[in-house]
C-alpha cells in the first residue's frame, strides 16, 4: 500500500509539473512508455505477489493515462479545472505529511495501515462520480448511500475509497 500511494503522489505531481510547464503531451508519452515496460514485466515469470503487484500498478496507471489522455484531448493544462480537480490525487509534505485532495475537498491520511496486497478496481466514470460524491459527504461528516442495482459495484468502490483514504468502511446492505 506504501508503493501504491507514493506512486499516487508522484503522478500528481509530476502531472501537475507538466501542466505547468506546458508538457502534458510529453508526459502522456512517458506513461505510454511506463505501461509498455509494466506490460513486458507482466508477460515475465513472476510469483504470484508479484503479478498482483504488477497488475495494481497497471490498473492505476492505465486510468492514470487515461486522465492526462482526456486533458490532452480536451486542451486543458489548468489545475483548476474540475477535468483535473474530480480526480483522486494524493499529496506528501513534511509539514502536513500524506493527505488526498478530490475536488474541493482534502482528507489527511492519517493513521496509514497496511492493507496488504490487494486487488485494484478498473476506475470507471461511475467510479470517479462515487470517489467524488462520497468524499463530498465524508468532509461534510455525513454518510454516504449508494443507490443502484444489484451487481454493479457499489460496495467494492466504498471499500476501495476507503482503503485508498486509509479509514474504515462500514458497508449495510439493505433489502426490499
Amino acid at each position: 500500500m506504501a508503493k501504491d500511494t507514493v506512486s499516487k503522489i508522484a503522478w500528481a505531481l509530476e502531472a501537475e509539473d507538466s501542466m505547468k510547464n506546458g508538457g502534458l503531451a510529453d508526459y502522456l508519452v512517458r506513461l505510454n512508455t511506463i505501461l509498455d515496460s509494466q506490460i513486458d514485466l507482466s508477460r515475465g515469470k513472476l510469483t504470484s505477489l508479484q503479478r498482483k503487484n504488477i497488475v495494481l500498478f497497471m490498473t492505476q496507471d492505465i486510468h492514470n493515462r487515461d486522465v492526462i489522455q482526456r486533458l490532452v484531448n480536451n486542451n486543458e493544462s489548468d489545475m483548476n479545472s474540475f477535468s483535473w480537480t474530480q480526480e483522486l490525487r494524493f499529496y506528501g509534505s513534511s509539514s502536513r505529511g500524506c493527505y488526498a485532495r478530490i475536488g474541493e475537498n482534502e482528507d489527511n491520511l492519517a493513521n496509514p495501515e497496511y492493507h496488504g496486497s490487494v486487488d485494484k478496481l478498473v476506475i470507471t466514470a461511475v467510479t470517479e462520480k462515487a470517489y467524488l460524491f462520497m468524499s463530498n459527504a465524508l468532509s461534510d461528516h455525513y454518510c454516504g448511500a449508494a443507490v443502484g442495482p444489484a451487481g454493479t459495484g457499489k460496495t467494492e468502490t466504498i471499500k476501495d475509497l476507503a482503503r485508498g483514504l486509509f479509514r474504515r468502511a462500514c458497508v449495510y446492505n439493505a433489502n426490499d
